[in-house]
């Protein structure tokens, strides 16, 4: 899970933050480092508000799902926070799909459900980012060792459409 809750521990108290887990994840020509606190489009990093941000890291831990507006409600504000949510919400969403360069007509990313919430549409990955490798599926693996550094092995579907033959792929881990 991507979020822990800071404030008070009981009746839901608190709001949500981020956890220390870094983690990558991507969709379309975007991509989210949740360590960074940042979301991308081909590299480059936008401008996105701390509450959009937070929705957005919330809709991808659920992508396919439906999100209620209270789930969000209680992400974004803790229980004894007085805000007009409808509006603070509405707004939030709207400079999320702005960033996105999404809209609620046509969704590519993120569709509204009336009446209930959100729901993230587009395809995902997702890689814990601590040793930066992943699999074909977007998966985080670990590296072995060899002698001429680490390696990743995958199967090798040029040899074997059945997957029998694996390749050994020396890898360079970090930036």
């Amino acid at each position: 899970m991507l979020y822990f809750l800071t404030g008070a521990p009981q009746g839901g108290n608190g709001v949500a933050t981020p956890s220390s887990k870094h983690e990558i994840w991507r969709f379309g020509v975007y991509e989210v480092d949740t360590r960074k606190f940042e979301l991308c489009r081909a590299g480059t990093p936008l401008k996105l508000r701390e509450q959009s941000f937070h929705i957005l890291l919330h809709l991808l831990e659920h992508a396919g799902e439906v999100v209620t507006r209270e789930e969000l409600r209680q992400i974004l504000w803790p229980a004894d926070t007085f805000v007009d949510f409808d509006h603070s919400l509405s707004t939030a969403m709207m400079k999320l799909r702005d960033a996105l360069g999404d809209s609620t007509e046509t969704p590519v990313y993120i569709e509204t459900i009336p009446k209930r919430g959100y729901r993230f549409i587009a395809p995902v990955s997702r890689a814990d980012a601590s040793n930066g490798l992943m699999n074909w599926n977007g998966d985080p693996v670990a590296p072995s060792v060899g002698a001429i550094g680490p390696l990743l092995v995958v199967p090798s579907a040029a040899r074997s459409p059945d997957f029998k033959h694996w390749l050994r792929i020396p890898v360079q881990v970090g930036r």
